[in-house]
């Protein structure tokens, strides 16, 4: 069911624009790390409206994060590795909202990419939005690994949160006002065998928010940790998740747009801590009332699940605490949902 909030006159852009097809050619101001052996630098976006940053708005999250604060007539910087779907994408939001918008071309697993990204965030004057939304999902164990695996993950979800946070607040901080929002997970409250860097760097993150929530609220600066448990995406469909397990059990599946719906309407309410979707938040509330003991059991059983099925890790534990089967998954015999509290 699609969720409706009415947040319109909340948002800091200056007014909502129309969605009129802008009749002046497109032009997409463009970046890259590297072009022909060169580095570019970023320039300004001549503009009064406000600026949303936003990383990974490829697709998922991101792109609807995009598509929404267009929407609200802001003008846009968005990051993402495959040039050709995010230039597509930076032209339809062009098009349809007569908003400005730049594209960084950036792997933030990468150094020079990263300065390049920084380079122009550094010199935007109009920022008032931050969306770290950029992520990715691994299928090794942290042993398994390469260890420079594994700290680019530290890096793409740890560092560059933190590089871009630091270099957008003293502007919001002078301009009394802003919006930073970063793009955690489920997982965060749900340590999972086998996946031990990826729900730890959610994790941080959400601890993160939160301290820094009470750093700079006094600011006049909205600070979020959006904990979105299964949705549509590439995220889920990178980690071989078929579509008929997207449509079994209790259906907990969101569309990216229902989820920014969510995180807008929780970011109006003030609530620091987002998760969209009601079984979500009983899962969340969950986990931290069983024994550890017993979480750590039902995660290692889960975690051979997944090793033999290739299903994403928190699948597998929401499922167990959900009582319902997943297909070609066998669940562990628990008892039934509503006695874990009292356990």
């Amino acid at each position: 069911m699609k969720l409706s909030y009415k947040q319109k006159n909340e948002l800091p852009c200056m007014m909502k624009r129309s969605t009129q097809i802008n009749p002046k050619p497109i032009k997409i101001m463009y970046h890259s790390a590297k072009l022909n052996g060169k580095k570019l630098s970023g320039g300004n976006v001549s503009s009064t409206r406000k600026m949303a940053v936003i990383t990974g708005a490829t697709s998922g999250i991101g792109k609807a994060y995009a598509g929404y604060f267009a929407s609200q007539g802001c003008d846009l910087l968005l990051t993402g590795r495959r040039r050709e779907m995010i230039m597509k994408v930076a032209a339809d939001l062009k098009t349809r909202f007569s908003v400005n918008v730049e594209v960084v071309i950036a792997d933030f697993s990468r150094n020079e990419d990263i300065a390049a990204l920084l380079q122009v965030v550094g010199k935007q004057k109009n920022i008032e939005i931050l969306i770290n939304n950029a992520g990715y999902g691994i299928e090794y164990k942290f042993i398994e690994d390469e260890i420079d695996h594994q700290l680019d993950m530290l890096k793409i979800h740890v560092e560059v949160p933190l590089m871009l946070i630091h270099q957008v607040l003293p502007t919001m901080m002078n301009n009394g006002s802003g919006i930073i929002i970063n793009v955690s997970s489920l997982a965060a409250y749900m340590p999972a065998a086998g996946n031990a860097m990826y729900t730890s760097t959610k994790s941080f993150l959400k601890n993160f928010t939160e301290s820094l929530h009470m750093d700079v609220n006094h600011y006049g600066i909205k600070v979020q940790c959006l904990c979105p448990g299964f949705t549509h995406s590439d995220y889920h469909r990178n980690l071989s998740i078929s579509a008929d397990h997207m449509k079994q059990g209790l259906n907990y599946w969101m569309k990216p747009s229902e989820v920014v719906d969510y995180s807008i309407y929780c970011l109006n309410k003030g609530q620091v801590i987002c998760i969209p979707g009601f079984l979500n938040r009983v899962v969340s509330h969950l986990v931290v009332t069983v024994p550890r003991s017993l979480y750590y059991w039902i995660a290692l059983k889960m975690e051979k699940k997944i090793r033999n099925h290739q299903h994403s890790p928190d699948l597998a534990i929401m499922q167990a605490f959900s009582n319902r089967p997943v297909q070609g998954v066998r669940r562990p015999h628990l008892l039934p949902l509503k006695w874990l509290p009292f356990l």
